[in-house]
C-alpha cells in the first residue's frame, strides 16, 4: 500500500493515486468491495457539500433584539441622532414651556398656539438612568434655539409630569458611559468664531445636571 508520509509515524490520508495502487494489488473479492468507496475528488465533495449544508441549517441569520441606543448628538452634522425625532408630549411640552429660555422668548411665542409651539421642538427618547425610565432629549428651533448654536433639553419623566433636568446651548451633545447619582455623565462642545472648541463635562447632582469640567483649545 502506498501512503505518503507527513512527518515521523504520521500517513496522509489515502490519495487518489493510492486508490489506484490498492486497486491493483488489491484481491478480486476486496477490489470489488473498494469500487463502491468514492473516489477522492467525489469524497471531497461529498464531505464539502454536507458541511456547507450542516452550516446552512444551523446558520441564523444576526437579529438585534433592541435598536442600537443613540448617544451622541449633532444637529449640524445632517441633524444627527434627530433622524427619527417626533414633537413632544404635553407633558414635556409643558415642562419646556416653563424654561427661562421660554420665557425668555414670551415675545415671540405669544402668537403662537400649542401645535405651533409644539412643532419648535424635536424630541428623541433616552436613557439616562433606570432602564425601566424613558427620557427625553429636546432640541429647540427659533426662537428656541442660538444664533450660533443649538439648545438642548434634557427631560425625565415624575409622574405623570416631567421635568427638565439640563439646557444646554452646544454644537453636540453626548451621553457619556460614566455616571453620576446613577444618571449619565453628558459631554457638550461647542465652537467660538475666535477658532476655539470648548467641551464641557455635566455632571448629574440628584436633581439636575451641573458642569464640573470645561476644557478650551485652540483649533490650528
Amino acid at each position: 500500500m502506498t501512503a505518503l508520509i507527513l512527518g515521523r509515524g504520521q500517513a496522509s490520508a489515502p490519495t487518489f493515486l493510492t486508490l489506484i495502487d490498492d486497486r491493483a494489488s488489491a484481491p478480486e473479492g476486496k477490489l470489488a468491495q473498494m469500487n463502491r468507496i468514492p473516489s477522492t475528488p467525489a469524497r471531497l465533495a461529498l464531505l464539502l457539500g454536507i458541511l456547507c449544508a450542516s452550516l446552512a441549517a444551523s446558520a441564523q441569520p444576526y437579529k438585534r433584539t433592541h435598536p442600537a441606543e443613540i448617544t451622541f448628538f449633532a444637529p449640524d452634522d445632517e441633524n444627527r441622532g434627530f433622524d427619527a425625532a417626533e414633537p413632544p408630549s404635553d407633558a414635556v411640552l409643558d415642562a419646556l414651556l416653563k424654561t427661562p429660555e421660554a420665557k425668555d422668548a414670551r415675545v415671540q411665542l405669544a402668537a403662537l398656539d400649542r401645535e405651533k409651539l409644539r412643532s419648535l421642538f424635536q424630541v428623541v427618547p433616552i436613557n439616562l438612568g433606570s432602564r425601566n425610565e424613558t427620557d427625553y432629549i429636546e432640541l429647540g428651533s427659533l426662537p428656541l434655539s442660538g444664533a450660533d448654536c443649538f439648545w438642548f433639553w434634557l427631560i425625565r419623566p415624575v409622574g405623570s409630569c416631567a421635568q427638565v433636568i439640563l439646557f444646554a446651548n452646544a454644537l453636540t451633545l453626548q451621553l457619556l458611559p460614566t455616571r453620576s447619582h446613577g444618571y449619565r455623565d453628558i459631554c457638550s462642545t461647542w465652537g467660538s468664531a475666535a477658532g476655539y472648541t470648548i467641551t464641557g463635562v455635566l455632571h448629574f447632582t440628584g436633581a439636575k445636571y451641573i458642569l464640573t469640567h470645561q476644557y478650551t483649545r485652540k483649533e490650528r
